[in-house]
């Protein structure tokens, strides 16, 4: 059986598999509202998601390459692919 098709449960109802088991919680969207302000470090500028997502756990840390995501030392509201570089630590592409 296809591990992304929908199943009825026992009680009629619709069942869906485990979203934490699917390739978007590696290479997931992070929403830009739900960060810190921007901060800096040796590795570069960062910030720390604020919310558990399906991308991601509260306190990741996403590393921002590119600077005209930034705006008034937040990272600018939208949806943002990440790629995960270790545990806890992601990288915006864009």
């Amino acid at each position: 059986m296809n591990a992304n098709a929908k199943t009825k449960n026992e009680m009629g109802g619709i069942k869906i598999p485990n979203f934490y088991g699917s390739p978007l919680r590696e290479n997931g969207l992070t929403v830009g509202e739900n960060t810190d302000k921007v901060k800096k470090d040796k590795k570069g500028k960062y910030v720390l998601r604020s919310e558990e997502s399906v991308a991601g756990e509260k306190g990741d840390t996403l590393r921002i390459k590119n600077p005209k995501l930034i705006e008034n030392g937040y990272l600018k509201e939208g949806d943002y692919k990440t790629k995960k570089l270790s545990n806890k630590n992601f990288e915006i592409k864009g």
